[in-house]
């Protein structure tokens, strides 16, 4: 029986052939492309098929699947709640424009202000957590259809609208909260608006405030946004789309709205004082390790390039595995046979611009535009690619909305070439399918390996910990990752809904009965399993790693009760 990467290679190679032979047909028939524009009826219901299929794939079991809670989503959540609740992080700085997270590490801010909204009219937990994520990608799933049918037609569309609404990331990144996921909507909606305002410049300048705002979604925006808007600037001057007025307006908004995450910039860069305001707070970061993340930074040059080169190809053109939380083993982010679906699509718009043919494919110049500006952001993409050291699919997320542009471009050109072969239905079956093995594999297996890379149990155990009237909560050090402290007391303050200024020790905890905690530090000991004789104590429970702590507890000693990944000890 074949694996999964098998069926994914013979898909590819399947596509490769269709392609081959389309690319003859033109060279021997010369066809005259006539737009093939389905009834209203038909776009109608198809549209809602797939609209529907699409929200299937994002809400089925939403909250369970992945179980548990990753930590980074953790973090963003916490320092959401405070936000919410306080107007500042989980450490008490007032709406600051990057988070302090890991303290070597930063985390950015935009998913986390979003989150903070919706808090502000619920409590936290993994349902509110992640929501906004779902609807931010739902959204953009409407945004991308719009697009693709305002530019070029509805036929397009939908090619447009099955190819995303079926993609393992898209799927998989808008069913948990990570901050970094954000950011290629944003820019998705900066790039829509974009198209727009060349007829509307009102459009044009609201382009820039998205722009603006996802500079706040990742860090690699710092290399990707400036390159983009760059290319794009003299694509529409050479064009004549826009005046030299209008590119210092857009200038103007897209400051306007990103100058304190540059402020960020500069300040770590100098070596400044933090810088408080009254509505937002530029912080130094004294251990921050992000710049050793980009190539200019890296100690050997022409060997990182390479490296990133490598890494960029494994991942987005060989589709090759990344994590267990960005990818389905044997599956990648887009399909192996969706990215040569994207190369097909490339190569015809290249080929269509040397033909001499006068009936040609993309002949309106709105689609034109279209795919020109796609070409751009792919570009500023690759450039990313090369850029940012060792990236995987989070860093290079934005490259995954023009790929998926360019291969709805080569399965349009295979559907118009090939209509008599009933190519276009073949491609869907075939994208159907592919959509299919990926849930298998997501909901089935792959979703009970996620359990463990998302802490499973833990919430159980904070909730008996917290329900059980105990003094003192002795917390393991142990993760996944080895001994990581400071993961495990996040996750904790996560499912323990822990108030900041509790936190911060600026103001008194109280259990769900109404009773007084001890303070923070006091009540709370993240310690190793060697320390063992601190939490020896009555009203005393200690929360260990399943697979890092167990078998060195003496169940003689302790009522031990295991959930999943996770224990809690109480002395007898």
């Amino acid at each position: 029986m074949l694996t999964v990467r098998e069926m994914n290679n013979f898909a590819a190679f399947a596509v490769f052939a269709f392609f081959a032979f389309a690319v003859y047909k033109t060279t021997t028939e010369k066809p005259s492309y006539k737009e093939f524009l389905p009834g209203k009826r038909f776009m109608l219901i198809a549209g809602i098929a797939v609209f529907a299929a699409a929200i299937f794939l994002r809400v089925f079991r939403f909250g369970e699947i992945p179980g548990g809670l990753n930590q980074d989503g953790a973090m963003a959540a916490v320092d959401a709640y405070a936000l919410a609740k306080h107007g500042t992080d989980r450490f008490g700085m007032p709406f600051p424009a990057h988070f302090t997270a890991w303290g070597y590490g930063q985390m950015s801010v935009l998913l986390s202000y979003i989150t903070a909204i919706f808090y502000k009219f619920t409590d936290m937990n993994i349902i509110t957590t992640r929501l906004p994520m779902l609807l931010v990608s739902l959204i953009s799933l409407y945004v991308f259809y719009a697009f693709a049918k305002e530019s070029v037609n509805k036929t397009f569309a939908l090619a447009v609208l099955l190819l995303v609404a079926f993609n393992p990331w898209h799927i998989m990144q808008s069913r948990w909260a990570l901050d970094c996921n954000v950011f290629p909507h944003f820019v998705l909606l900066g790039m829509y608006f974009l198209y727009k305002g060349l007829k509307n410049r009102i459009y044009l300048y609201l382009s820039m405030v998205f722009f603006g705002l996802s500079m706040f979604g990742y860090g690699t925006a710092f290399v990707s946004i400036p390159v983009l808007l760059a290319g794009l600037c003299v694509y529409l001057l050479v064009r004549k789309f826009v005046k030299l007025r209008d590119v210092f307006i857009c200038a103007f908004v897209y400051a306007l709205f990103s100058w304190p995450i540059y402020a960020v910039m500069i300040i770590n860069t100098l070596k400044l004082k933090t810088i408080s305001l009254p509505f937002v707070t530029i912080p130094f970061f004294g251990e921050s390790r992000r710049m050793n993340d980009l190539l200019p930074f890296s100690p050997n040059i022409p060997g990182q390039l390479i490296s990133n080169i490598k890494s960029f190809t494994d991942i987005v053109m060989l589709q090759k595995d990344d994590a267990a939380w960005n990818t389905v083993p044997g599956i990648g982010t887009l399909f192996l046979f969706v990215v040569i679906l994207a190369i097909a699509g490339i190569a015809v718009f290249i080929l269509q611009i040397l033909s001499k043919n006068e009936k040609k494919l993309f002949s309106s110049a709105s689609a034109k535009t279209a795919i020109h500006l796609n070409l751009i952001w792919l570009a500023a993409s690759v450039f990313t690619g090369c850029i940012v050291n060792s990236v995987n699919s989070n860093r290079i997320n934005i490259v995954f909305y023009p790929m998926l542009f360019m291969a709805a471009a080569g399965m349009y050109f295979l559907a118009e070439t090939c209509r008599k072969q009933r190519l276009g239905i073949v491609l869907t079956a075939l994208l159907v399918s592919a959509s299919v093995v990926f849930s298998a594999q997501y909901f089935g297996p792959h979703g009970k390996t996620l359990r463990y890379y998302y802490n499973e149990g833990l919430d159980s155990a904070v909730e008996y910990a917290e329900t059980g009237g105990f003094d003192h909560i002795y917390i393991t050090d142990q993760t996944i990752y080895g001994k990581i402290p400071a993961m495990n007391e996040i996750m904790y303050m996560f499912y323990a809904k822990t108030d900041a200024l509790y936190f911060q020790g600026k103001a008194d905890g109280y259990s769900e009965s109404g009773e007084k905690l001890l303070p923070y530090s006091d009540r709370y000991k993240y310690i190793e399993m060697s320390d063992s004789d601190s939490f020896n104590t009555e009203n005393s429970v200690f929360i260990f790693y399943v697979y890092g702590d167990s078998g060195k507890l003496d169940e003689k000693k302790y009522n031990i009760t295991i959930f999943d990944y996770y224990g809690v000890a109480v002395l007898k």
